[in-house]
């Protein structure tokens, strides 16, 4: 296997062309997709009702449809990655929303009939030409990158090539995350804003895989941000199944292409918000880790720095690398007063027992059954 620093095979000062997709999905009901990728809240209720629909138009107006408007480098596409039976409402609401944007493109997804979304093959339709290398993003609709954030993926990319150095595999992502915790009070309006707490060292917005076309059939959802660190650390123990797997196929893919050896350790991922800013991930009541809303008020303003100790969210001068839309926010306000955040986060807690309890009692027949089979006579026995 072979494991190096060689580049991709380009000559020196080759002019690359890129295909870049920032990839949104919006209320989808395939659940083996949320679970399988593990990019984004795995939503345990149905994601199409009125109420949530409402909910996450809400939030794509005030944070993921402002920051990608507001990109420096417009050269990308956005695919909003729809569900089938998504209402004529929600979808007049997502064109309205949308108006006025070049390279906007509506994807209908089918839980029953999944594409393989892992693969670049269903993008190709919608490329501007036959691209050197294909950069995939995500961008939860709950999510908002920074200004530069095209920008910067794009100029790493351009630099790695002119130097003759870029790889046909690349991770890029941010570890500068901010959490925007959405509870609306009196005395915090739009909710407190600080570092984030959640588990991950690498959010899932703004996670981006670039890939040497065709050697490299690839998307960034075949990955979780999980491990965005890990999946060309060759000299670390695999941390999961998933990441043996993907590291099996990246060798296999460069040994198929006769690309050389594959760049790892730090070569194979790209800290983009070191440049361009941190992203902000929206924190609202309906996330998998509902849990980091109720750790208790942040800390006021002035018991330290900002991004240390928390901070109210006010104006444009609050995320300086990323824009919100806070006349959106205002226009929402009722998502997210305190008793709409937890009694989702209710909902959720009810919901998910609901679940476990189905799961151990499913678990517990299985278990009673296996021991009656095993207690049952046997061909042998019933001749005694």
């Amino acid at each position: 296997m072979g494991i190096g620093s060689a580049c991709a095979g380009n000559r020196p000062g080759r002019h690359v062309t890129l295909e870049h997709f920032v990839i949104t999905r919006f209320c989808l009901r395939d659940r083996w997709l949320h679970r399988r990728t593990g990019l984004t809240a795995f939503r345990t209720m149905d994601p199409l009702t009125p109420r949530t629909v409402d909910l996450r138009l809400s939030l794509l107006e005030t944070t993921c449809l402002p920051a990608l408007r507001s990109q420096t480098n417009r050269d990308f596409t956005w695919i909003l990655l729809i569900d089938r039976d998504l209402g004529r409402a929600a979808r007049q609401r997502l064109r309205d929303m949308t108006h006025g944007m070049d390279r906007v493109r509506f994807v209908e997804y089918r839980a029953d009939a999944p594409q393989p979304l892992e693969r670049l093959g269903w993008l190709a339709p919608l490329w501007q030409s036959r691209p050197d290398y294909v950069v995939t993003t995500l961008n939860d609709d709950d999510d908002a990158l920074p200004r530069r954030w095209i920008e910067v993926v794009q100029s790493h990319a351009r630099h790695l090539a002119a130097q003759d150095r870029l790889p046909p595999f690349q991770l890029a992502g941010a570890r500068r995350i901010v959490q925007w915790d959405m509870i609306f009070t009196p005395g915090a309006p739009f909710g407190w804003a600080g570092p984030w707490r959640g588990l991950a060292s690498v959010a899932s917005c703004g996670f981006s895989l670039l890939c040497r076309w065709p050697a490299f059939d690839f998307s960034v959802f075949g990955l979780s941000h999980m491990y965005a660190e890990t999946y060309g650390d060759f000299l670390t123990p695999s941390p999961s199944e998933h990441v043996r797997l993907v590291r099996q196929w990246l060798v296999q893919a460069a040994r198929d292409a006769r690309v050389g050896r594959i760049p790892m350790g730090r070569d194979a991922f790209f800290d983009a918000s070191h440049d361009a800013g941190a992203v902000v991930i929206a924190n609202h009541g309906g996330n998998f880790e509902p849990w980091r809303l109720n750790r208790g008020p942040w800390p006021g303003e002035n018991e330290g720095p900002a991004l240390e100790r928390g901070f109210r969210p006010a104006d444009a001068a609050t995320f300086p690398d990323v824009e919100i839309d806070w006349q959106a926010a205002e226009r929402h306000h009722r998502h997210f007063r305190p008793w709409r955040v937890r009694s989702r986060l209710l909902e959720h807690r009810l919901h998910e027992g609901r679940r476990t309890a189905v799961r151990r009692l499913r678990e517990l027949t299985n278990g009673i059954r296996s021991r009656l089979s095993l207690g049952a006579p046997g061909p042998e026995n019933d001749d005694k």
